[in-house]
């Protein structure tokens, strides 16, 4: 892997213009969308899509058939379907913008590509497999204005905007330590009947086309802790290995990282497939209190001892979690309680609210709260931590 160097290439970016582009080929308001990449996160994305307000599925793309037969399924078989994504760019021109779901080897070219051809990018991380194609990104939409966003869906949960705010607010004080963690034991591996098949199915064994544990969930969590403090990790401390699935693959089934902060932050980050043990959750902890959030889906706020009251808490919801009493993160707090089954789902689906995002900032010419820079500086870091395990 090619060496991480610092950058300018996001000077200026808050002043790129964003084009909308046409509009042909779809109905008044609606943005034709090609997907490509129908694999298991692709399909996942690909259902979403039939909620977002405003979009609709024109083509999907697929190299592998069983996987682009069972996601045309979702689309109720009413869309092109393509093995290759560059003949969809060129004769769908009801395509306005594509959503890739691919290989993280073929992140970079293909939203390269899809803008050049006019369309806008939605694009799951990381960014590239290097600082040098992410650099080739940055300039394709300098080139073209199109809209470029990266799927870091927990900046548009409620529940991760609601603590946020919390934190950003200083209600826990000064924050000092984070612990994030996803462990789930699973191999990875995907049966392959016809050796062929191998590598397209196993990407995320490969390092030609994988960026392992760290560029499939480390970088969420990266860019997470970038969000919530404001702060980018200095120092990198990091351990690896392949100690649970001896099959041949080259990527690391497990890797803890000490990661050094400005202003004396640090951060624990375990990543697992061998052990499930607490799932996943990110903690933070600060000299007033701490917020746990656990499985993307329900949060919590633990005060210190000597931390100031403030007047909410008397009407706060609390729970036993464990030794401890903790007020409940509900960020939908002023809702009627009719509507709790309507909040616990607008909870849960940030992919939908990710993805309408993508829309309505194609449609007004803005940019993504998780765009470029975003996309860039959890990608360089990924890539940091994972030449200091290599």
């Amino acid at each position: 892997m090619r060496g991480v160097k610092r950058r300018d290439f996001l000077k200026g970016m808050a002043v790129i213009p964003i084009s909308t582009g046409s509009m042909a080929g779809s109905q008044e308001g609606e943005v034709g969308i090609g997907v490509i990449g129908t694999g298991v996160h692709g399909k996942r994305l690909l259902s979403q899509l039939q909620k977002v307000k405003g979009a609709k599925v024109v083509a999907i793309c697929d190299i592998y058939e069983p996987n682009l037969l069972s996601a045309l399924e979702i689309t109720g078989g009413n869309v092109r379907t393509y093995s290759d994504y560059r003949k969809m760019l060129e004769e769908e021109k009801g395509v306005q913008a594509v959503i890739i779901a691919t290989p993280h080897n073929l992140h970079a070219g293909m939203s390269i590509d899809s803008m050049r051809s006019g369309k806008h990018v939605f694009c799951e991380p990381p960014m590239g497999m290097d600082i040098e194609e992410c650099d080739r990104v940055i300039e394709a939409q300098k080139e073209t204005g199109r809209v470029y966003q990266i799927g870091f869906q927990r900046r548009y949960s409620a529940l991760y905007r609601h603590a946020f705010d919390f934190i950003r607010s200083g209600m826990i004080g000064r924050v000092g330590l984070v612990h994030l963690q996803w462990h789930k034991r699973q191999s990875w591996r995907r049966a392959v009947a016809d050796q062929r098949w191998e590598k397209v199915l196993n990407w995320r064994l490969y390092k030609d086309s994988s960026l392992g544990l760290v560029g499939e969930y480390g970088l969420h969590l990266i860019d997470l802790l970038r969000w919530f403090t404001g702060k980018t990790p200095e120092k990198i401390f990091a351990l690896g290995g392949i100690d649970e699935w001896r099959d041949g693959r080259e990527i690391y089934d497990n890797v803890e990282l000490l990661l050094g902060c400005p202003g004396g932050l640090r951060a624990f980050v375990s990543l697992n497939i061998t052990n499930s043990y607490r799932g996943d959750f990110e903690l933070f902890m600060g000299t007033k209190g701490s917020i746990l959030i656990a499985k993307e889906q329900k949060g919590w706020m633990f005060k210190e001892a000597d931390a100031p009251k403030s007047g909410w808490e008397t009407l706060a919801k609390r729970e036993a979690v464990g030794d401890e009493t903790a007020i409940i993160l509900d960020a939908m707090a002023t809702k009627l309680v009719e509507e709790e089954e309507m909040i616990r789902d607008e909870l849960a689906n940030s992919f939908q609210a990710e993805l309408q995002d993508f829309i309505e900032c194609i449609r007004e010419g803005r940019r993504p709260e998780a765009g470029l820079q975003e996309g860039y500086e959890a990608t360089k870091a990924a890539l940091r931590i994972i030449e200091s395990i290599s």
